[in-house]
């Protein structure tokens, strides 16, 4: 039964009750819609106020701080970095960025971004621009930093979210905050340029007032020095004058009148022609035009007639100036009185040429030198001996040198003043006894004039006399050393005492007889034939003059001679016998063979240590490469909390143990001589900010302060080995690090004076706050495997090698160490390098990753190796970063799938069963592979670790080699480097 009053007031009940619940939601609505309003407009109001930390924001790089943290407040980024415009190349320059692993990335992508002209667009935009990476699925936020005028810079963002999570709120509220952050620049840049105008203006003000002052005390000067010049003018000696350009007097000095028989008042108005003869003034004259029209000064020398009737030859000196006043023209000369001085000349210049003629005449030669080595005068037997000295210094002209030389006796000469008679041989062969005296030339210099009287002839034959005495002076000096005399076929003439005695044999036994199987065996034990070495001596004794060879005894037993071999000649020239002086040498030669067997017994083990070596770093390195490859795996999983601490920790363990097996390597190479030191060129800046960057990130969780100081003097680009530099500062500030529980470590490098010309000294410190040094310990702390504390108890780890292999690397490149210590208060350990300069300017050395021109998601790469952890884990590494990989357990495989598919590049294992990865290199570049093949870009993946390992792996054909264990980055740069050479 129904009731339709009931039902039409339950329905209206119903609608009435929809209706309502819209409403309510609609209020809602609004009140969660104004609620997130005003909470937007709170934090826009918070975020984009900076006024509250102008005391602190000073710098563009600390708003720009400031800006990056309130950004991430409204946005989650992996990490942020901040362009500005620079005033000079209007070019986005890098200000601020995070200190986080991404900055690589960010970098990469603003250049990748700038070269497709993206950021153009950006610019120009006025609210946030998304673009994602060139390498990854990630995204990129990007906004200028701009006022309502103009665009300051670009404010770029890796973002921490997907882009469709960030709400619109947070989107417009950033372009508020970067629109303040760009105010508060730009009125940082006002407020510099009007305290910087300020500062100027109040300078300008104070030298404006000096300049008043200084002003007024010149005039006063001026004033003084006026009426002090004209007294000095009329107290020269000296006639002077000065005229206008129309050549009349304006001005004379007493001598003047003196010199004309003119007064002031008489002179004053006129000319020349008023004073002189004709002739004379019109010399005067001409000289006057042409000064003033050159402004040259010019000499005239004439004679003259004066008013008492003498005739005078005087030497006129004229100049033309500017009137300070007027601004016309001026001649300003001065007359000087040669009469007597021309008779002078005349009886000097006659005493000279009788002088010098008898220089010419003297048989002797005659030069003089002045300090500059420069033969200033050389007579005519001088220039005969040799040839034209003109401009030449001593050292070219006898010598034939292009520097002086070490000792020079007739510098010594000039310089200590005391003369010396001295015999000289010169190149020409001729020889002199020189006699030379110190003087001084009438231009007040000093000089030395040399005599030398050739002596060459008599020398010679007192030489020749000298030379046939000691002939036979030596049969008696030399007794009791084995003396024999021989002829050109090899017959003994002579055998003195000692000789009979050394070999058994009497004289009678010998003599006429010869020397072959009597004292000289036909060959020797080593296999050397004798009877050829004789007649080479017989037909040269010169050029054997030092010899050593086996004899025999009579008793058949065997001893070693050295031999001093002479010619003996006759008047004639002609050779006639041979006389040789032997000294026995047997025990050395013993001795020298038994050293050479330990030479080679010390080769052989230091060969099996070095094999031992390399086996042991690769037999280590292959499974620490499977373990630090997979928890680099594992860290790229995203796990977080307590599991991403156990692998962070793992990882650094694994890495301390890296370190100690290259620090083991580095010292036996260097200890087998096989450390290399390369030259190239390399930024000192930037090695300090890479390893401080290093050290960054364990400073912070220590809290301890971590700084570097370049000094300003320190050269851009220098030669040298930047990888040793930077493992020395590496091993300094670890070890700093490591012993430093609060404070600070420091690296600075500062210029210090150089040893040699053309170069730089720089020095390098490390200094810290730590425990310090015991002295009794300072002695040792360079020692490999020494530590400071060896108990058992220690507080500190570590395989005491780093600090051994500084010192070793230091040396190495001929550098010095010093170390600066107190316990408990800390260490500085300094050395000091000297490298030289690049002769052109070299280009800047930036650090970062170049741009890669390929695409690893269609890149197809082999990879042959035989250990199964490793080969899980390269290849897990190269498919995250987005290659197509395949997989070969040796190197037959590998050349199988070569021949078989299109690969972009390949990583050979060296060490692989069946064909290692050496001879699959040979095999691919001799075409075995495909001629498509021989060019494909070939990296050799491997534990061995030694220098000459890696050169013998170029060598087979591979283009570069990462050891094991490797790291992610090294390998992806590797890769980058090789793909991008081919793709260009």
């Amino acid at each position: 039964m129904s009731f339709p009053l009931f039902s039409q007031m339950h329905s209206n009940t119903t609608n009435e009750s929809n209706e309502l619940k819209h409403l309510r939601a609609q209020v809602k609505h609004l009140e969660e819609t104004n609620r997130s309003t005003l909470e937007a407009l709170t934090t826009a109001a918070r975020l984009s106020d900076f006024k509250l930390e102008s005391d602190t924001l000073t710098t563009p790089e600390s708003i720009l701080e400031e800006t990056a943290r309130r950004a991430k407040e409204l946005i989650r980024f992996k990490g942020v970095a901040s362009f500005l415009v620079d005033e000079n190349t209007k070019e986005l320059t890098p200000v601020y960025h995070d200190q986080t692993p991404h900055l690589d990335c960010l970098m990469n992508e603003f250049k990748h971004l700038t070269s497709d002209l993206t950021l153009k667009r950006v610019l120009q935009s006025k609210h946030p621009s998304f673009a994602p990476t060139s390498n990854t699925d990630e995204q990129l936020l990007l906004h200028p930093i701009r006022t309502a005028k103009k665009t300051l810079g670009l404010f770029i963002g890796l973002l921490d979210e997907d882009r469709q999570t960030i709400s619109d709120s947070s989107l417009s509220i950033l372009p508020i905050v970067l629109q303040s952050a760009a105010n508060t620049l730009d009125n940082l840049a006002l407020k510099r340029f009007k305290e910087a105008a300020k500062t100027e203006l109040e300078s300008k003000v104070k030298q404006l007032r000096i300049e008043i002052e200084r002003r007024k005390q010149s005039e006063l000067d001026i004033e003084n020095t006026r009426n002090f010049l004209t007294d000095v003018i009329n107290t020269i000696p000296e006639p002077l004058f000065v005229k206008d350009e129309r050549h009349r007097f304006l001005m004379v000095n007493d001598s003047f009148c003196a010199f004309t028989s003119h007064s002031r008042e008489e002179l004053y108005g006129k000319t020349s022609y008023d004073i002189f003869q004709r002739e004379e003034a019109n010399s005067f004259h001409r000289k006057d035009a042409k000064v003033m029209l050159s402004g040259k000064e010019d000499t005239l020398e004439l004679l003259v007639n004066t008013p008492d009737g003498l005739r005078h030859f005087i030497s006129s000196k004229k100049a033309s100036l500017k009137d300070p006043q007027t601004g016309d023209k001026i001649l300003v000369g001065i007359l000087r009185n040669l009469t007597e001085q021309k008779k002078i000349e005349n009886i000097l210049r006659m005493e000279r040429e009788r002088f010098f003629g008898l220089l010419e005449r003297i048989p002797a030669f005659i030069y003089v030198q002045g300090t500059n080595h420069v033969a200033e005068y050389g007579n005519e037997a001088f220039r005969k001996q040799f040839g034209e000295f003109k401009n030449k210094k001593c050292y070219e002209l006898f010598h034939h040198r292009e520097t002086p030389c070490d000792v020079c006796g007739t510098i010594k000469v000039l310089e200590t003043g005391i003369p010396q008679s001295i015999e000289r041989t010169y190149p020409n062969g001729r020889t002199f006894q020189t006699y030379e005296h110190p003087f001084d030339d009438p231009d007040n210099t000093r000089k030395t004039i040399v005599m030398g009287v050739d002596v060459t002839e008599r020398n010679k034959a007192i030489q020749d006399l000298a030379e046939s005495e000691a002939k036979y002076r030596e049969l008696v000096e030399n007794a009791n050393a084995i003396i024999i005399r021989w002829t050109s076929d090899g017959k003994l003439t002579f055998f003195n005492e000692f000789a009979q005695t050394f070999f058994g044999f009497s004289e009678k036994d010998v003599l006429g007889k010869s020397m072959i199987n009597i004292i000289t065996p036909h060959t020797e034990s080593t296999g050397r034939k004798l009877k050829p070495l004789i007649d080479k001596i017989a037909a040269n004794p010169e050029m054997f003059s030092q010899i050593e060879n086996e004899n025999i005894r009579f008793d058949g037993s065997r001893v070693w001679v050295s031999w001093s071999n002479q010619g003996v000649y006759d008047e004639s020239g002609k050779l006639t016998e041979i006389l040789s002086v032997g000294t026995d040498t047997t025990a050395r030669v013993k001795m020298e063979k038994e050293l050479l067997k330990t030479k080679n017994k010390a080769e052989i083990a230091s060969k099996a240590k070095g094999e031992f070596l390399a086996n042991m770093s690769h037999e280590i390195r292959t499974p620490l490469n499977g373990v630090l490859g997979m928890l680099q795996l594992a860290s790229m999983t995203g796990v977080n909390g307590e599991v991403r601490d156990y692998i962070d920790t793992a990882l650094e363990s694994g890495r301390n143990l890296l370190t100690v097996i290259n620090d083991i390597l580095d010292i036996s190479k260097i200890e087998a001589g096989k450390f290399n030191i390369e030259q190239s060129n390399f930024s000192p800046r930037q090695v300090v900010d890479s390893v401080v960057r290093t050290f960054a990130h364990q400073s912070m969780e220590a809290d301890i302060a971590l700084s570097s100081d370049v000094g300003e003097d320190v050269p851009e680009i220098l030669i040298g080995d930047s990888s040793r530099i930077r493992q020395v500062l590496f091993n300094l500030v670890g070890n700093s690090m490591k012993f430093t529980n609060q404070g600070s470590v420091s690296v600075s490098i500062h210029s210090i004076p150089a040893l040699k010309d053309e170069s730089h000294r720089l020095l390098f410190t490390v200094e810290d706050t730590g425990i310090g040094i015991p002295s009794d310990k300072v002695e040792y702390i360079f020692d490999a495997f020494t530590q400071v504390d060896g108990s058992y108890r220690r507080k500190y780890q570590g395989s005491g090698l780093g600090l051994g292999i500084v010192k070793r690397l230091v040396h190495l490149m001929k550098g010095v160490i010093t170390i600066d210590t107190q316990v408990g208060r800390g260490t500085s350990i300094s050395f000091a390098l000297e490298m030289e300069a690049p002769e052109q300017k070299a280009t800047t050395m930036a650090n970062t990753i170049p741009v890669s021109d390929f695409d690893p998601t269609s890149t197809r790469l082999l990879l042959a190796e035989d250990n199964r952890v490793n080969q899980i884990m390269a290849r897990k590494c190269l498919e995250k970063l987005g290659f197509t990989i395949e997989c070969a357990n040796n190197g037959v495989e590998a050349l199988d799938l070569l021949n078989e598919k299109d690969f972009d590049g390949v990583l050979l294992d060296i060490q692989m069963p069946v064909m290692d990865g050496m001879e699959a290199a040979q095999r691919i570049r001799d075409g075995e592979a495909g001629v498509n093949n021989q060019t494909i870009p070939i990296i050799a993946l491997t534990a061995h670790a030694m220098n000459d390992d890696k050169q013998r792996f170029l060598t087979s054909g591979m283009d570069a080699v990462v050891s094991k264990p490797f790291e992610m980055i090294d390998l992806t740069r590797t890769l980058t480097e090789l793909l991008t050479k081919k793709t260009n």
